[in-house]
């Protein structure tokens, strides 16, 4: 028999079984309250089946079993696999397309799985199902077989597929994978992971070299993120998912009675003549059918047509109660007609034409009308879009701007450990949510004209509210989005959903003033937001797709379309680089609101209803717990190999190269079978923040050697490590190998010497060295260790307080700052060295709170470093001298504060950046928006500065003309003292010096002084900004080489006519004086001619 006839047979023999339905479809409902999809189903069949007439419930048999007996067990187990195989898909779904493309195999594995499960239970069902229904159909074990056979090799069919199909998207990649040697080269050389993300990205040219680089080094932590196992993603993504299904559960158990409802009424009305008869509206069913319009019709004359039939009927009805002299009845659309007008023709198009077609399809018509709230007309919707999503978006963007003003405001009353999280937040939303509802144009209406639409608005707000808190105000993706706002365009839900995410993060930050918030709020929020402006651009993006066919000015309708709401947003998509869109955003009217601390604690909610997660010490508390570990009863039973594995250990990690890799940890290992060779343990390393899990076997060698196996597991990355290890002769040290990848590549040992005695313990380097000198160096070190801590001297606390401090002060300029140098870097190995394990696990649960208090300027980079792509640390330098109106400038970290910034590395400068340009400095995160003003005030704090300096020197001059004496000296004495001197050490300060930009007083520092980390003294705080104030110097601006040739030859022709100038003088001059020579001789020919007259 072939597929086809096998099963139209199936089909035949089951149709005698319909009495029973009702019976099953009772036991399915198990299926139904899990799976909403199923669910809907359900009671769509139960609400048509409903009108039949079953008499018997429970059918039974063979053994007297019910079919609902039957399948209930079988239908719970067939949801549970439905809802996990959803969970794969929806965790699939968010990686990477890298991520899909280099774990494809073992994703392809966990997919086919579920095809052969899926295919049990489909066996599993006609089994039960036959049983019951195979006295009435002859040969249907037969036809079942034969389907079965289908059904197996389609189900083959499809695992083929899945092995050898690749999606078109992952054809570029994967030729890239095998062009570097394969998906496993790839997985093991980072280089090759690192090169592979850098090629994916769309970097942007304008940025700086460190900049490309940390967004490529961002890109691949999170790939690798992603590269793990299966199941361990699958786990990672449970929690988000069962929130997403319970709440799409709940929707459509809400919705399925109102939706089986509007079926039966299409059933009724649509005996289709024409394309009219599927629009679902009365009235534009009729203009629909009047206007013979087809399928679809221009969007322009449809809200025309659709205005005019409103306004035809209106008139008709007044004219009727004219004619009849009836009295007028009141209307209660009328109010609405004054907003259905050509003015408004654009909002009411666009609130139909969702894909900015041009035209309005049955669909779309019919999608508008049905969206619509029950006890609205159609008048009152119009009138909606016409003017009332204006009105109400100007309500939530007046009250966004609020919230976000008292965000700012509140920064200063937070505990401090969360200062860096809320900055970081308000850092990385604040121009994005901003730059959409600056662009809006307003619309302020009058109280009766909002009440008109408040029902709705509030309707909608509550829906979108009850939506958030099902899946605790985390939008993890698009599909999260899509079931909380529901169908339709993003701008429709877009400002009351970000009024309502961002009110939440303002509850978690009121709780956070006075006790520390757990990070994943913030991460949480961010991502939500992020979420939402993704959708937003690609909403842009589409929005552009359409126009672009339609051949229409992209940049006049994004300037004038959905109330401008996209306008920014479209320009800085099409220029990153334009300045336009962040000085519209800076330079907007925000209402100044006033923080008042102890008003906003009466309307914030309790910590239990608001955070989510709480702040977690339990690493430490664990840590800690775990080197107290003891031997079970089952530990005690163990013999021979096993029991020399088992109890406390410790010891490092280490390479050729770096000892220690990384701080001593402790792990005490367990057996749960004294019988077996397998044991376990869970592992807390001190610099780590999450959990080993530690599983081991004994394996025997073949010359009779004993190698002790384990992996180190992370359960909630899936990261594994490997370990091959033997114990020495008297079984007091384990060491061996250990690696992440095939390859044993690094080295480690454990020790059952105490941490205070391992510290002193030489490095496996040295005792290859020199074994005998490293080993009695030990013992005397040992020694005086342990002396000294039995004593607990001063010398001895100081000494190990010193260690700490620097080796937290060295973790964290790995981690944040600038690169250790090689003198740094071995330091930073002594201390850690000396740090026991629980000196470690405290020092680390220390540097994670100094951490959460450190000013990170995020997305800030220093234009000079090239050894590191961090994001600036602590003191931040912005240049004065080369900032472009308050917008992009010079930013340096402090290390290269006199260095010089060419065009190689910033090509968008007029001018190189010198070290002898003014500078401040700002040891707290600037947000956008204040930027502009903190410019302003570093400029005016500069010559405030300046002016001190120059009346000091003017009436020191004075007092030089005045020999000392008189007011002059009085004036210095007090510009001095009071003026010119350092806050913390109170000396003369001289220039260069630091001045603050925030005091109202006057606030000099010093150099040495601000060198410690800044200073806080009085009202001045170490967070100010500073200016630096130094001799002024004039730079001659940079001449174009046309210039320079120009003066060049007027300065040439200048000399030669000057030349000539002096060569006429000479002229004039020699002939002045032969003149006078010619008069002199006359003179004296007429003396000499007088005076022989004379002797004559």
């Amino acid at each position: 028999m072939d597929e086809s006839g096998a099963t139209t047979a199936i089909k035949n023999a089951v149709s005698g079984f319909a009495e029973t339905l009702p019976v099953l479809m009772k036991a399915l409902d198990d299926i139904g309250k899990i799976h909403p999809v199923i669910q809907g189903s359900i009671l769509a069949h139960e609400a048509s089946g409903g009108l039949k007439n079953i008499k018997d419930e429970a059918i039974t048999g063979p053994k007297g079993v019910t079919i609902e007996a039957r399948l209930q067990g079988l239908m719970k187990q067939t949801a549970s696999d439905i809802r996990s195989c959803g969970n794969v898909c929806d965790a699939y779904s968010k990686m990477s397309l890298l991520a899909k493309v280099l774990k494809g195999p073992l994703w392809e594995g966990t997919f086919a799985s579920f095809v052969s499960k899926f295919s049990q239970r489909r066996d599993d069902i006609e089994f039960a199902l036959s049983i019951h229904i195979a006295g009435k159909v002859d040969g249907l074990h037969d036809k079942v077989d034969d389907l079965a056979q289908i059904v197996e090799r389609k189900t083959d069919m499809i695992m083929e597929f899945l092995k050898n199909y690749t999606p078109p998207e992952h054809m570029d990649v994967c030729k890239q994978i095998d062009r570097r040697g394969g998906r496993e080269a790839v997985l093991k050389n980072d280089d090759a992971l690192q090169e592979l993300v850098s090629t994916r990205l769309e970097t942007n040219s304008s940025r700086s070299s460190n900049q490309a680089t940390a967004l490529a080094r961002n890109a691949k932590h999170e790939l690798e993120s992603q590269l793990i196992d299966p199941a361990f993603q699958i786990q990672k993504n449970t929690q988000f998912f069962n929130r997403k299904f319970e709440m799409q559960q709940r929707q459509i158990l809400e919705g399925v009675g109102e939706i089986v409802h509007r079926e039966s009424d299409r059933v009724i009305e649509t005996v289709t003549s024409g394309p009219h008869d599927r629009i679902l509206d009365k009235d534009l069913h009729q203009i629909w059918k009047d206007m013979g319009w087809r399928g679809s019709v221009k969007a322009r004359h449809f809200v025309l047509a659709l205005r005019d039939y409103e306004q035809e009927r209106r008139e008709e009805k007044m004219r009727k109660e004219a004619t009849f002299q009836v009295a007028p009845t009141f209307d209660p659309d009328a109010w609405a007609f004054d907003w259905i007008t050509v003015k408004r023709l654009q909002a009411i198009t666009e609130a139909l034409d969702d894909d900015a077609s041009g035209f309005i399809t049955v669909t779309e018509a019919n999608n508008f009308t049905s969206s619509r709230p029950a006890d609205w007309s159609l008048p009152q919707w119009l009138a909606y879009w016409a003017i009332g999503w204006q009105i109400s978006a100007t309500i939530y963007r007046d009250k966004i701007h609020e919230i976000f003003e008292k965000m700012f405001a509140m920064r200063q009353h937070l505990h401090e450990a969360n200062v860096l999280m809320v900055d970081s937040y308000l850092s990385a939303v604040w121009t994005d949510i901003c730059g959409i509802t600056t662009s809006l144009e307003p619309f302020y209406a009058t109280p009766q004209l909002l009440e008109r639409f408040q029902s709705y608005i509030d309707a909608e707000e509550e829906r979108l509210k009850k939506n958030l808190e099902a899946i605790k105000y985390h939008i993890d993706d698009s599909t999260t989005l899509a079931l909380v706002t529901g169908p339709g365009r993003i701008e429709k839900y877009l400002f009351p959903l970000i009024y309502l995410l961002l009110k939440h993060d303002y509850a978690v930050f009121c709780i956070g003033r006075k006790e520390i918030v757990n990070d994943r709020h913030s991460i949480d929020a961010f991502d939500s937001q992020w979420t939402i402006n993704q959708a937003v651009r690609n909403r842009i993006d589409d929005l552009k797709a359409s126009l672009k066919h339609q051949r229409l000015d992209l940049a006049h309708h994004f300037e004038h379309a959905y109330s401008d709401l996209y306008h920014l947003i479209y320009l800085s998509m099409e220029d990153s680089d334009s300045p336009v869109p962040l000085k519209a955003i800076q330079a907007f009217p925000y209402k100044a609101v006033t923080y008042d601390d102890t008003e906003e604690d009466k309307d914030v909610p309790t910590a239990e209803t608001v955070l989510f997660y709480a702040y977690d010490q339990s690493q430490l508390n664990a840590g800690a717990n775990a080197m107290e570990d003891t031997a079970t009863d089952e530990d005690r039973k163990a013999t021979g190999n096993l029991k020399n594995i088992l109890g406390r250990w410790t010891g490092y990690n280490y390479t050729n190269t770096e000892y220690p890799f990384s701080v001593m940890f402790t792990v005490f290992i367990h057996t749960l079978n004294a019988e077996s060779t397998q044991y376990e343990a869970l592992v807390h390393v001190p610099d780590s923040k999450v959990e080993f899990k530690l599983a081991g076997d004994i394996v025997p060698e073949a010359d009779g050697k004993v190698t002790y196996q384990f992996r180190l597991i992370i359960p909630i990355h899936g990261m594994l490590v490997e370990y091959d290890g033997t114990l020495n002769e008297d079984g007091s040290m384990l060491s061996g190998k250990w690696g992440s990848n095939a390859v044993r590549d690094a080295s480690f040992f454990l020790s059952r010497m105490p941490a205070e005695v391992l510290i002193c313990r030489p490095s496996p380097m040295e005792l290859q060295t020199d074994r005998i000198r490293a080993l009695w160096r030990f013992a005397l070190t040992a020694v005086q260790e342990q002396v000294a801590r039995r004593r607990f001297t001063w010398k001895f606390l100081a000494t190990r307080r010193d260690v700490r401090h620097r080796y937290m002060d060295l973790a964290l300029r790995t981690q944040l700052g600038r690169p250790l140098n090689e003198a740094e870097d071995e330091e930073g190995r002594k201390c850690m060295r000396a740090l026991t394990p629980l000196d470690a696990l405290i020092c680390h649960h220390v540097m994670e709170l100094r951490k959460r208090t450190i000013c990170i300027h995020k997305g800030i980079f220093c234009d000079s470093c090239d050894a590191h792509d961090q994001e600036i640390t602590g003191g931040r330098i912005v240049c004065l001298t080369c900032d472009r109106d308050g917008g992009e400038s010079i930013d340096l970290c402090e290390d290269c504060i006199v260095t010089e910034v060419d065009r190689t590395k910033r090509p968008d400068l007029a001018a190189p950046h010198l070290p002898t340009h003014d500078l401040y400095k700002l040891r707290s995160l600037v947000h956008q928006r204040e930027f502009r003003s903190i410019v302003l005030m570093a400029r005016n704090a500069l010559e405030r500065a300046r002016t001190a300096f120059k009346d000091a020197q003017d009436v020191a001059h004075d007092r030089t003309e005045e020999d000392g004496t008189g007011e002059a000296e009085d004036r210095l004495t007090k510009i001095v003292e009071e003026d010119l001197t350092c806050i913390k050490c109170k000396e003369r300060v001289t220039q260069p010096c630091w001045y603050c930009i925030v005091c109202e007083d006057a606030v000099f520092v010093c150099m040495k002084c601000d060198a410690g980390g800044g200073v806080s003294e009085g009202k001045h705080a170490k967070t100010h900004g500073l200016v630096r104030c130094q001799e002024e110097i004039v730079e001659e601006a940079e001449v174009p080489a046309e210039e320079k040739l120009e003066s060049m030859v007027t300065s040439k022709f200048a000399k030669v006519d000057g030349q000539f100038e002096e060569v006429d003088t000479r002229l004039r001059q020699v002939d002045e004086r032969l003149s006078r020579m010619e008069q002199l001789l006359q003179a004296i020919v007429l003396k000499m001619g007088a005076g022989q007259d004379g002797s004559t």
